[in-house]
């Protein structure tokens, strides 16, 4: 074989390695990290990151966490001192609303160095829960009830009475639930506030807004069996309530937020004898009085709850149930609720309220009081001023990145078209050998 020949495999060969080579380069990176978390209930959640780089130092890295099933998202750097490796830890001490007691809490953390690369981790999950209990869960559709004290048995049945729940809030808003609801359940007052000690001594349970959960006390006591038959449906619909309605800017009134909560409760039949008593004595209250949240003592609670379920009930009636899907929607996109209620079934507030006074007493209302005046639309603030949430990564692997995106596309061309220049003179080489 002649020299030249010879010459011309080994260009062939190199050429064919460099288009190979360049091909996956771009999926390497050169940070590798370890990140986990810790329970530290009450004081929060400890976060430990441990990451190193072969390119240069570690200069940032940053923690992106949110409850499951909320909507929040929280964004918060790590303190450390740049070098190729590094160990931090971040303390979210924030208790209450944002962290409720046996949150399930979803995590990933983003690491850069110097060189330009970066590093997502794999979403990780931690549950925060009080210690000292033996806590279980058990799922069943879209719901999720989690508890300590009582059988499986038991915690079954509360499930199977929490799943159609979910699904009869989820069809009457017209939302789709993305991650099943949680039911804290504990047994007692007890328990229960020493778990949330920053609540007043006469709350019984708590659904803060956003977080797709809700804790309250449970029982597996058979007398309070028919309490726990109405608490859980209630509370769930307030979540799925929560969700439907989380990119509305005004807010809907009490009457309706407690009235949706109530029709998702197996039975109203003692609402329904409140209020035809208190129409038949003129005791209805006024229109302003239902808008907000003035129920005044335990005895007069319990006629105003029934008057926000019968409120409720009229308006599914009269502007049927896909009339408050479509009420959800407008609310959705920005508008008053008054707007919102003409827009979807026709009338607003104050002629709602007039019919259904005329509908239990067979006479106009004596108060038209003028309507509540709404707050104008405002932005939504973004979660982190200071930089925008990291989107999550797939949960099958991390998302390194070692070179700029707009440099992949250039890579993977030029080595397509080595590789396509060898074989061209590999093909050209091999005829000529055998006219030779």
């Amino acid at each position: 074989m002649k020299r030249w020949q010879w010459f011309w495999i080994i260009v062939v060969v190199a050429l064919l390695g460099a288009g190979i080579g360049i091909l996956p380069a771009q999926a390497q990176s050169s940070i590798t990290a370890t990140a986990t978390a810790e329970n530290a209930f009450p004081n929060g959640l400890v976060f430990h990151l441990n990451a190193s780089s072969s390119a240069g130092d570690i200069t940032q890295a940053r923690l992106t966490f949110q409850l499951v099933g909320g909507k929040a998202r929280q964004n918060e750097p790590f303190d450390l001192k740049p070098g190729p490796t590094v160990e931090s830890e971040l303390h979210f001490n924030r208790q209450g609303d944002a962290l409720p007691a046996a949150a399930l809490v979803e995590y990933q953390m983003r690491i850069r160095d110097s060189a330009g690369n970066e590093l997502t981790t794999d979403p990780q999950r931690v549950t925060y829960y009080p210690p000292g209990q033996d806590w279980k869960e058990t799922s069943s559709g879209d719901a999720t009830f989690v508890w300590y004290e009582g059988s499986q048995q038991w915690a079954e049945k509360m499930v199977a009475l929490a799943a159609p729940a979910v699904e009869r809030a989820a069809k009457s808003f017209g939302v789709d639930v993305q991650a099943p609801v949680r039911i804290v359940a504990f047994p007692d007052g007890e328990t229960f506030h020493n778990a949330m000690p920053n609540l007043d001594p006469w709350v019984g349970g708590v659904t803060p807004k956003d977080t797709g959960m809700t804790i309250q006390i449970i029982s597996p006591d058979p007398s309070r069996q028919s309490w726990n038959e109405k608490v859980i449906p209630h509370e769930i619909a307030h979540i799925v309530w929560f969700l439907a309605t989380s990119s509305s800017f005004a807010p809907a009134p009490e009457w309706l937020v407690e009235g949706v909560a109530l029709l998702n409760e197996p039975d109203n039949s003692q609402e329904r004898e409140q209020v035809t008593e208190a129409a038949r004595a003129g005791n209805l209250s006024r229109l302003s009085e239902l808008r907000s949240n003035t129920a005044g003592t335990h005895d007069t609670a319990g006629l105003a709850y029934a008057q926000y379920w019968s409120l409720t009930d009229y308006l599914v009636e009269s502007c049927s149930a896909d009339g408050l899907r479509r009420l959800v929607a407008e609310l959705n996109q920005g508008k008053t609720f008054d707007d919102a209620m003409v827009a979807a079934c026709g009338y607003d507030e104050q002629t709602l309220y007039n019919k259904w006074y005329a509908s239990l007493t067979g006479s106009a209302p004596g108060d038209t009081a003028p309507a509540q005046p709404q707050n104008e639309p405002q932005p939504a603030a973004p979660d982190s001023p200071a930089q925008p949430p990291v989107p999550a990564a797939s949960p099958a692997q991390s998302t390194p990145s070692g070179l700029p995106t707009w440099l992949g596309p250039i890579l993977i061309l030029s080595g397509l078209g080595l590789f396509v220049l060898a074989v061209v003179l590999l093909v050209g080489i091999t005829v000529a050998l055998r006219r030779t």
